[in-house]
This record gives C-alpha cells, structure tokens and sequence, in this order.
C-alpha cells in the first residue's frame, strides 16, 4: 500500500478497552520503527476493531499500516474479547464487564 495513511477512526468495541499507558506506547512506536508492523490492524464498518495502537504508531512514524478486513461471518464482540482479554492487563471487574456486556447476545437462562 503506498500514498497517503489512510484516516481511520476507533469502533466503539475497540474504544472499550482503552489506549496503552504512555510508556508503553511509546516502546510500541520503537518496536514498530525497528521491527515492522507484525499484526495486522483489523477493520470492521469501516473503524478500527483491532489494532489502534498499531495504527496510531504507524501514523506516527509516517508508515502505511498493514490492514485487513474482519473476516465474513466473524462476530466483532467475540473478536475483540478473544484478541484483548488475553494480551491486556485489566481487573476482574473489567474483564467481567467485558464478558457481561454483551447484552443483544446475554444467554435468556439469566
């Protein structure tokens, strides 16, 4: 992909897990410039449903993320979860709220 960084915005799934704490950011921008983008950034409608900080690294670097669509049939919520419940530190609580707040999906025995 060359030309200009595409200007994408965050989906609301993504945004529920919050950004990366400065430092480590910024160890993510160093690891990006000195290694490449390993992961993908992954679209759905069109915004960021995995990969925000990569992206906001690579367009702080001026290099063209690599991206790639959510696969047909793939569900965002179990996406994202299955992705950032593993990698992200976060409080039981968090997670639970994670987990829980699905409520289109919420099994009816509840």
């Amino acid at each position: 992909m060359t030309g200009a960084i595409p200007e994408l915005t965050r989906h609301r799934q993504s945004a529920a897990w919050g950004d990366m704490a400065p430092e480590e950011f910024s160890e993510l921008v160093d690891d990006i410039e000195a290694n490449g983008q390993r992961e993908p950034i992954v679209l759905h409608e069109g915004q960021v449903l995995d990969g925000w900080n990569r992206y906001r690294a690579c367009r702080e670097l001026g290099q063209q993320p690599k991206i790639e669509l959510l696969a047909a049939g793939v569900d965002p919520i179990d996406f994202v979860i299955s992705l950032n419940g593993r990698r992200r530190n976060q409080t039981s609580s968090q997670a639970c709220i994670h987990r829980w707040g699905r409520s289109p999906r919420r099994s009816k025995r509840s």
